[in-house]
């Protein structure tokens, strides 16, 4: 054991690497024994929350909410050390006691559950301009920063939680540890050595290099895997935690994902919440990850990004309802966790103005799946980057703040929109609606980029208006029920289709039924249509391109097309672009 200060002797340093100790012996009874003998492990009666097995795992009863913990709230300043909360990139002193002490700020909100940044013992100083106070950046993950408090305290802070209605969830980190962390001295093995990443896209250097320069651990190694294991069930055991927010997924292999998860779910059952963040803006990726990965629920970064495209960017509202209709790919879309910003985005209120915030707010409440709020969006926290976006929380209610409680009450109230079906039945140039539907209880959601109000059929010769902006309301139709939609794709007329060894044309677009984006498996477009069958109420976006027999292929310049699907056979006439 290395110690810093001279006056430590024995009890220190069995402190240092008591953790250590028990992850190696950890690793080496991993060895040992039977993996099904440690599956079926259970731990001592009391440890974890009895009620968390008696109910399904879900998210769907509430608002989701994330506290960066240093920007919180100071409650004990006796912990602050060197903070300072002048300096944007220094350490600002807020603390588990603060979360403790705004429980009912949270709780008047609406918030169920509570997700806090990351607790280890982590690093200090700032790097290369980049301050540490965001808590993931790892030293030692058995041992809790003292800038935040004890397991105590975080036990405490759960329990009180608890008799509020709110459930906590434990940010965990596997992917990297701090760059001077003692690990990487002790255990260069326990590392990759590609270094940091330089393509994004190579599967391989994505889940083996680096992100930012930060040491990057080999899951593979058991011993790693134990350690990672091991300290996760230490944290849930000691603070009575519901579930965990996983970072960094995308940086992870699957397969890791997936026997990391089994185990959770194993030592704490079935109700255990394992929250992902695969930061993709690809649905059809995310579905992958949500199938392979063993996750109860995932960040839904896909419409996060159509969300400030349609509503900041001038996107059309097609580029939303194309998101959503891609629902049918997960095995249950309302295990998503919808969001507006977070602490590696920019903040709402920046990317879109703050005149747009109570739409973007309403829009989130009228979504499948759980609503989730970065602290101090409710009071209008700006910050278009890296620190701005991680400002100190305000508690001063604002009429957002009053709006979002009303939200988040009027959706817990609604079984539609709380854990509803979802059903496209609108789509025009400025306007996007959608029922949320369940037994006895059908709302409308509508979304209006014009100026003018703009009518929906609701079927039987009925219509209501939709004014401009987003809107939420009951409606007194039947629930729809499943249809499907036949489209086919054909030319205009004989002179666009390509000539004599300009290659295959092909209809290419989201969905496995235009070749999710790969023009080798998309439907050829020729004499005959290119038909595709799809449920009633898809949004299908696509694009011409051309595959020649050798050579790149050739997408049609311009902006995406788009296509609203209704039951029956439709027809969509199409001829080539040669310009945007």
């Amino acid at each position: 054991a290395h110690l810093l200060y001279d006056h430590e002797r024995e009890d220190a340093a069995v402190e240092a690497v008591a953790s250590r100790i028990a992850a190696e012996a950890g690793a080496m009874l991993d060895d040992a024994l039977p993996r099904t003998a440690r599956l079926e492990t259970r731990p001592e009666p009391g440890l974890v929350r009895g009620e968390a097995a008696a109910r399904p795992s879900s998210l769907r009863d509430g608002l989701l909410y994330f506290v960066m913990v240093d920007r919180f709230a100071n409650g004990d300043p006796g912990n602050d050390g060197d903070a300072d909360p002048t300096d944007p990139i220094a350490w600002h002193g807020g603390d588990l006691a603060g979360v403790r002490a705004h429980l009912g700020w949270l709780a008047d909100l609406g918030v169920r559950w509570l997700w806090l940044s990351p607790l280890y013992d982590g690093a200090s100083a700032p790097v290369d301009g980049h301050g540490a106070f965001h808590g993931y950046w790892v030293r030692d993950h058995f041992r809790m920063n003292p800038r935040f408090g004890t397991f105590d305290d975080l036990a405490a802070l759960a329990s009180d939680a608890k008799a509020r209605g709110i459930d906590l969830l434990l940010d965990v980190v596997v992917n990297h540890v701090a760059y001077d962390a003692p690990l990487v001295r002790a255990h260069p093995e326990y590392f990759h050595d590609r270094g940091p990443i330089e393509d994004w896209d190579d599967p391989v250097e994505r889940t083996e290099g680096q992100v930012h320069g930060l040491p990057d651990l080999d899951q593979s190694r058991p011993e790693v895997y134990r350690m990672l294991l091991d300290s996760t069930v230490q944290w849930v055991e000691r603070s009575g935690a519901a579930g965990v927010r996983l970072d960094a997924v995308r940086h992870v292999p699957l397969d890791f994902w997936a026997r990391f998860n089994a185990d959770l779910e194993a030592r704490f059952g079935p109700a255990f919440i394992r929250l992902g963040e695969d930061l993709d803006g690809n649905a059809e990726h995310l579905a992958q990850t949500m199938h392979g990965g063993g996750f109860t629920h995932l960040f839904d970064f896909p419409t996060y990004f159509a969300l400030v495209d349609v509503l900041c960017k001038g996107a059309p509202p097609a580029r939303l309802g194309a998101v959503l209709s891609l629902d049918r790919l997960y095995p249950d879309p309302n295990r998503l966790v919808t969001l507006l910003d977070n602490h590696d985005l920019p903040r709402i209120a920046s990317a879109c103005g703050e005149e747009k915030v109570p739409d973007a707010v309403t829009l989130l409440m009228g979504l499948r799946g759980t609503p989730s709020l970065t602290w101090g969006t409710e009071v209008g926290l700006k910050g278009a980057s890296e620190p701005a976006n991680r400002g100190d929380m305000v508690f001063v209610a604002t009429p957002l703040t009053r709006r979002i409680a009303r939200l988040v009450k009027a959706r817990r109230q609604s079984p539609a929109l709380a854990e509803g079906g979802t059903r496209i039945v609108a789509l025009g140039p400025t306007h996007l609606a959608w029922l949320r539907y369940a037994e006895g209880d059908v709302r409308l959601v509508t979304l209006n980029t014009g100026t003018e109000p703009v009518r929906i059929a609701l079927g039987d010769g009925e219509s209501v208006p939709a004014p401009p902006g987003v809107h939420i309301r009951r409606v007194q139709v039947a629930p729809p029920t499943p249809e499907t939609a036949t489209v086919e794709f054909e030319w205009a007329e004989a002179a666009s289709r390509p000539g004599a060894g300009e290659g295959r044309m092909v209809v290419v677009g989201a969905g496995p039924e235009l070749g999710s984006w790969d023009p080798r498996r998309a439907p050829p477009l020729g004499e005959m249509p290119a038909r595709v069958v799809v449920p009633a109420g898809t949004v299908l976006e696509f694009k011409l391109a051309r595959v020649p027999p050798d050579g790149e292929v050739r997408f049609e310049p311009g902006p995406n097309r788009y296509h609203f699907a209704t039951p029956g056979v439709s027809r969509v006439l199409l001829e080539w672009r040669d310009r945007a």
